[in-house]
C-alpha cells in the first residue's frame, strides 16, 4: 500500500499517466449459498476478506489509486488481473513455478487423484500472461472513460473440463476426508487446496469482465480458446 501511494505521489509530480496492475481477488470472498459479484463498475460489493493479508492490501491499493483518479490528482487506470499463466507463444512462465497457487493446486490434485464434486464445478481462467500484456497494452494506447477493467481470459471452463483434458481421473471424496488428508501432508505447496476446502462456507467472489471484452474487441482483440496442446504442456 505505502509503495501504491508512493507511485501515485510521483505520478501526481511529473504529471505520468499510472497503469495500475491489480488483482480480482479485491473481490475478496463471499458465501456459497448468496454469491455476490465483482465488475469493473464497483470495489465495495460487502466482500469478505478472512484475514487474507493479500487481497485486503490489494483492495487498500487500488482504493488510493481510485481516489486520486476521483479526486483528478492523476489520471489512471486499474487493471485487475485473473489467473496469469505461461506464454501462449512458448509456455514460459515465471522462474518459481512451482510457489504459483494454482500450479501448486493443480499439482496437489495431481498427487493426490481425489477432489470434493464442489471443486470440480469450479470455474477457472486460463490466461496467458503475453496475452494480458498485450490487452492492457492495447488499452492504454487507446483511451476511454472507462476507469476499471478485468483482464482474464473470458473462455473460462471447470476444473473437471481441465482435467479431463489432462486426461486425469480423480476420485470424488468428501471435503473433510480431503482436508484430513492434506493436514497430515509434509509438502507446504499443499496448503493452497487445503485453504480452499477450510473456506467454511465461503468462495473466493465471482467476477465478470463484460465491459472489458467488449472494448478489446471493438480494438480487436479477443481471447482465444486454449487448445490442447498447450492445456498439456503447461502442466
Amino acid at each position: 500500500v505505502l509503495g501504491t501511494i508512493n507511485v501515485i505521489d510521483f505520478c501526481h509530480e511529473s504529471k505520468a499517466k499510472l497503469a495500475h496492475i491489480s488483482t480480482v481477488s479485491v473481490g475478496g470472498f463471499s458465501k456459497i449459498n448468496s454469491p455476490l459479484l465483482l465488475d469493473e463498475e464497483h470495489i465495495n460489493i460487502c466482500q469478505n476478506f478472512n484475514d487474507h493479508v493479500y487481497m485486503i492490501t490489494k483492495y487498500q491499493a487500488e482504493c488510493k489509486v481510485l481516489k486520486s483518479i476521483q479526486l483528478g490528482e492523476i489520471e489512471g487506470k486499474i487493471f485487475r488481473l485473473g489467473n496469469i499463466m505461461p506464454r501462449i507463444t512458448d509456455e514460459k512462465f515465471q522462474i518459481n513455478a512451482k510457489d504459483n497457487a494454482f500450479f501448486s493446486r493443480v499439482n496437489t490434485i495431481l498427487k493426490y487423484r481425489e477432489l470434493t464434486a464442489d471443486y470440480l464445478k469450479m470455474i477457472i481462467d486460463i490466461s496467458p500472461v503475453d496475452l494480458c500484456a498485450k490487452s492492457i497494452l492495447e488499452i492504454m494506447k487507446n483511451n476511454n472513460n472507462q476507469t476499471i477493467y478485468h483482464i482474464f481470459n473470458n473462455n473460462r471452463f471447470s476444473v473437471e473440463h481441465l482435467l479431463q483434458t489432462l486426461n486425469i481421473n480423480v476420485k470424488i471424496v468428501e471435503n473433510n476426508e480431503l482436508a484430513n488428508k492434506l493436514s497430515s501432508s509434509d509438502d507446504p505447496l499443499d496448503a493452497h487446496l487445503l485453504n480452499d476446502l477450510n473456506n467454511g462456507g465461503f468462495m473466493e467472489t465471482p467476477v465478470i469482465n463484460d465491459l472489458t471484452t467488449n472494448w478489446l474487441n471493438l480494438l480487436g482483440f479477443t481471447w482465444p480458446e486454449l487448445d490442447k496442446h498447450y492445456l498439456l504442456n503447461i502442466f
